[in-house]
């Protein structure tokens, strides 16, 4: 087997502006279908909250992506969720369909990164696995 073959990407940018006012305008409806409990407390207690949010969003759509899978086809946002590990490294957990969808195509490893600046945040995922998942 071709490295090549077990190894699949996804990338993302969210425009952190479109974040913001979901936030300012008090959306709590987009916050809670979008993130997981874990996802809304680790932004809620950053300096610029809607730079965290709109990294996990990023991730979200990058993982999706490496994943193969579509919003439409039966995931579920929070099936997708990025933690940090004790030193700040993101880390993807899988759920639902999503974890389904990774068990089916064989994928040992989900790789993140996530990087935000004044206006833009972008996510980078990896996944590697036993066999082609194509």
């Amino acid at each position: 087997m071709d490295l090549i073959d077990s190894i699949s990407i996804g990338v993302d940018i969210v425009y952190i502006g479109r974040i913001s006012k979901n936030i300012d305008d008090g959306n709590d409806r987009f916050i809670n279908r979008v993130y997981t409990k874990g996802e809304i407390d680790y932004c809620k207690n950053k300096k610029n909250i809607s730079h965290h949010f709109a990294g996990r969003l990023a991730g979200k759509e990058a993982v999706s992506k490496a994943l193969k899978m579509s919003w439409e086809g039966g995931i579920n946002w929070k099936d997708i969720e990025i933690i940090n590990e004790k030193n700040g490294i993101p880390r993807v957990v899988l759920h639902g369909e999503a974890k389904k969808v990774a068990n089916e195509r064989k994928i040992k490893n989900i790789r993140i990164s996530i990087s935000h600046e004044k206006e833009y945040a972008i996510a980078f995922a990896v996944t590697t696995g036993d066999k082609k998942n194509e």
